[in-house]
């Protein structure tokens, strides 16, 4: 996906290197330019227009210290590109306890980075890249003056998790303008209870999905977090369920092309424990049909460490990729969209029975293989239940196969579905995202707090 940028900027660089290197605040940033450098795909005509200086303006915050992004990065920078559609200007920026300089271990692990719509450049490994003017040290500075020059403030990450790190951090949240808490996962009773503190300072809270919207509200833990009165009326902002935001422009392509579609199935995943790809590992070797898997996490790490691999995987990898299967990594949205558009089933192995308990919790790239072109397949215990796809719909694979059951309900979907059913059921999908995810519809709810 292309970004904010000129044709002059796209023309001074080359695909994946920077032409040059760029004046920096911090020693050796520069020769990091040169060597890493970004993305910059073709120009494209859906891109944003340029802020006009009359629509709205929007912060989008997140903390210093949050863990494995993931998702909300794409949730941001395509709600971004809706807001921006829609004359809003937007700044994204990183709340941190002090400013120190960066280390390229931090910010460039990875060769490939986007740059994105906040203007800032991204991989799923890294996040973002995050610039001096986007890093915001509350030590001595102006916060409340800042913020409140703004319509909205959306909280990304809804509020910091190492709390002892920020002294006062509920002071961030006494503000005169809109706010907004986003919530991402099933997390909030468990790893930041804190979050019922603020609320009430808050315009709107806001859970991405089921999961996620039926968890606010739920009395913390007082096991973690003893200060927190369990009688307590928590929420005293408006809850609301507003799904994942998806950029559809330039992906939905009319054209499903069944034919044309390799016969695999692909994953594309955070390695986490909860996300369970070792289930699809594990299964490779029982299937026919070709398994892809894209993304990377620490998961995989303990899958093929020599001396780190957990014992109960065994050598899992190992014996997939002698069966086949192939491993991309990390890869940036154009290459997943590609990777997407010549597979048949997109498979989200992902379970918890911890999320499970608050309701359905499906990944973004759920839709993505949607949107695609791709018939989507989801476990029972994190899909049933969902407020947006009718189950019969996608393809559902029980959270606990053997890996032989799941190789062969895998195989089906990819093998024997007809073309009608599987034509009828991708189109059929594809509408409910056009109406209920699009990034444009998802933003102009954002803008409706103001």
């Amino acid at each position: 996906m292309s970004r904010e940028r000129d044709q002059t900027r796209a023309k001074g660089r080359t695909r994946g290197i920077t032409s040059g290197a760029k004046k920096s605040t911090f020693p050796g940033l520069s020769q990091l330019d040169k060597e890493f450098g970004e993305v910059l795909p073709p120009i494209s005509p859906y891109d944003p227009p340029p802020y006009s200086g009359h629509g709205p303006k929007v912060l989008i915050c997140i903390w210093e210290l949050i863990q494995d992004l993931g998702g909300i990065i794409n949730w941001t920078e395509h709600l971004t590109y809706g807001l921006r559609h829609l004359g809003a200007s937007v700044t994204l920026v990183r709340i941190e306890n002090k400013i120190y300089p960066p280390k390229a271990s931090k910010i460039l692990p990875v060769r490939k980075m986007t740059l994105g719509y906040t203007g800032l450049s991204h991989n799923q490994k890294s996040g973002w890249r995050f610039g001096v003017k986007n890093r915001i040290c509350l030590h001595g500075f102006d916060w409340h003056s800042y913020a409140n020059s703004f319509d909205l403030v959306i909280w990304t990450t809804p509020v910091p998790s190492e709390t002892h790190l920020f002294k006062n951090w509920q002071q961030v949240y006494d503000l005169k303008t809109s706010q907004i808490l986003v919530i991402h996962d099933g997390n909030l009773n468990k790893l930041y209870p804190h979050a019922y503190e603020v609320m009430s300072n808050c315009t709107a809270v806001v859970g991405v999905h089921d999961c996620a919207f039926n968890s606010v509200g739920c009395p913390p833990s007082t096991a973690t977090h003893a200060e927190v009165d369990p009688n307590k009326a928590y929420v005293k902002a408006p809850t609301l369920l507003i799904p994942n935001p998806q950029i559809l422009e330039g992906r939905l392509t009319p054209d499903i092309g069944y034919s044309q579609r390799k016969k695999q199935a692909v994953s594309l995943q955070t390695f986490k424990a909860w996300k369970h790809v070792d289930d699809l590992v594990r299964c490779c070797p029982y299937m026919n049909c070709n398994l892809v898997l894209a993304g990377d996490g620490m998961e995989r790490f303990y899958m093929t460490s020599p001396d780190k691999r957990k014992p109960e995987y065994g050598t899992i990898w190992e014996d997939a990729i002698s069966c086949g299967m192939k491993f991309h990594g990390f890869i940036p949205e154009v290459e997943r969209d590609i990777l997407l558009r010549e597979s048949r089933l997109l498979v989200d192995p992902s379970w918890s029975r911890t999320y499970a308990q608050y309701g359905s919790h499906f990944n973004r790239t759920f839709v993505d293989g949607i949107i695609a072109g791709c018939l989507p397949a989801g476990r029972d215990l994190l899909m049933d239940g969902n407020s947006f796809f009718p189950k019969e719909l996608y393809v559902t694979l029980p959270y606990d196969s053997s890996p032989e059951d799941l190789a062969r309900d895998i195989d089906a979907a990819v093998l024997t579905i007809s073309y009608k059913d599987y034509i009828d059921r991708v189109e059929a999908l594809r509408r409910i995202v056009v109406e209920k995810f699009d990034a444009k519809k998802i933003a102009k709810k954002y803008l409706e707090f103001i």
